[in-house]
């Protein structure tokens, strides 16, 4: 179950920071929001401290 939630955790981390590129460029404003990059930065900042603490 961990590996699953690592590859989503993955998935949305990639698949967030290409929606963020393809989105700003046509003016998607919702890609722009400061809570959806919150919550993008928030996933990274998981994978970030699991790695220093394991």
């Amino acid at each position: 179950m961990q590996c699953s939630g690592h590859a989503l955790n993955a998935l949305f981390i990639v698949g967030g920071l290409v929606t963020i590129w393809v989105g700003a460029a046509p003016g998607w404003k919702w890609v722009l929001e400061p809570f959806w990059q919150l919550v993008h930065l928030v996933a990274i900042g998981v994978v970030v401290a699991h790695h220093l603490l394991s």
